[in-house]
C-alpha cells in the first residue's frame, strides 16, 4: 500500500482569508494526485473544503471512491479567522471512517480492510505553535489506538532531535517557534511507543519557495509517516519538483508499506 501525506497549504487558496468559490491551486494538485496515483491519500491543512466540496465532487475531481473530511475545530485556530481541516481519499477498502478528537482538535481515524487483516489509518494536524499542546495532541492520539497494525502521518509540527536540524535565524515569530518545534519531545514519545519512521534517512519537507521567507532550500521535515505492527517499509520519498513548488510550502511525503 502507498500512503500520501502532503500539507496543501490553506487548501490550495491564496491565503486564510479567500473567500472564493474554488481554490486557486485545485488543478495543480489534481495533476499532482493524478500523476502519483497513490492508495491512501491524507490532505493537510483542507481549508475551508467542508464549505466548498462535497465529498461527490472530491469523489469525482480526483477519482478516489472513498472520501472523508473533518474540521479541525481548534478554538485558537477559530479566533483567528480560520478553522483548518483535513481530507483522506482512498480506493482501499474502508471499514469505517471516523473524526477522533486529540485534545483540542480533531483527526481522522480510518479503518481499512487488508487481506482479512483490520488496520488502523489516522491522519493527523498538530498544533503550530506549542509543543506543549502538541504532546497532549499526541498523548491523546495513542490513547485511541490498539494493537492492531497502526500507520499514522501528517505535519506533525515538530523535528526529531536526532535530526540535528540547524534553523537559521529568521529574525521574527518564527524562531520563537522553531525553537519550539526543536524540543523533539513529540518525536521521542513516538519512538518510545513502538513506532518506526518511514523516512529513515531524514530527508527534509519544508520549506518549498512558497515560504514568504526566502530560504536556501528545504529546512526541516515537518511531515512523518510511522507505523507499528506487521509491516514493512518498502519505499519512502519527499516528492519534489518545479510543480511541488507552485502548490505549497510544503513538500509531500509518500510511503510503501507492505503488510
Amino acid at each position: 500500500m502507498e500512503f500520501l501525506s502532503y500539507n496543501i497549504m490553506s487548501g490550495g487558496f491564496s491565503d486564510y482569508g479567500d473567500t472564493a468559490n474554488v481554490p486557486q491551486r485545485i488543478d495543480l494538485l489534481k495533476e499532482i494526485l493524478a500523476e502519483q496515483k497513490t492508495d491512501f491519500v491524507s490532505l493537510i491543512d483542507t481549508y475551508r473544503w467542508i464549505e466548498v466540496f462535497t465529498r461527490a465532487d472530491l469523489q469525482e475531481m480526483f477519482g478516489y471512491k472513498n472520501v472523508f473530511m473533518v474540521k479541525l475545530d481548534d478554538e485558537r485556530l477559530i479566533e483567528k479567522g480560520h478553522d483548518n481541516g483535513i481530507t483522506v481519499m482512498t480506493n482501499l477498502e474502508v471499514a469505517n471512517f471516523s473524526q477522533v478528537r486529540l485534545f483540542n482538535r480533531n483527526a481522522i481515524k480510518t479503518e481499512l480492510k487488508v487481506g482479512g487483516n483490520l488496520v488502523d489509518i489516522f491522519s493527523v494536524y498538530l498544533d503550530d505553535v506549542s509543543e506543549d499542546t502538541r504532546l497532549k495532541q499526541m498523548k491523546s492520539l495513542l490513547d485511541l489506538m490498539s494493537d492492531k497494525p497502526t500507520v499514522f502521518m501528517g505535519d506533525l509540527n515538530t523535528m526529531d532531535m536526532d535530526d540535528k536540524t540547524k534553523i537559521p535565524i529568521l529574525g521574527n515569530i518564527l524562531d520563537m517557534v522553531f525553537k519550539e518545534m526543536s524540543r523533539g519531545e513529540v518525536i521521542s514519545l513516538i519512538k518510545q511507543n513502538g513506532f518506526s519512521d518511514t523516512n529513515s534517512l531524514r530527508f527534509k519537507t519544508v520549506p518549498t519557495k512558497l515560504f514568504p521567507i526566502k530560504t536556501d532550500g528545504a529546512l526541516a521535515r515537518l511531515d512523518y509517516i510511522f507505523y507499528r505492527g506487521n509491516f514493512e517499509c518498502r519505499n519512502f520519498e519527499v516528492i519534489t519538483g518545479e510543480l511541488f513548488e507552485k502548490i505549497s510550502d510544503h513538500f509531500p511525503v509518500k510511503a510503501n508499506l507492505e503488510l
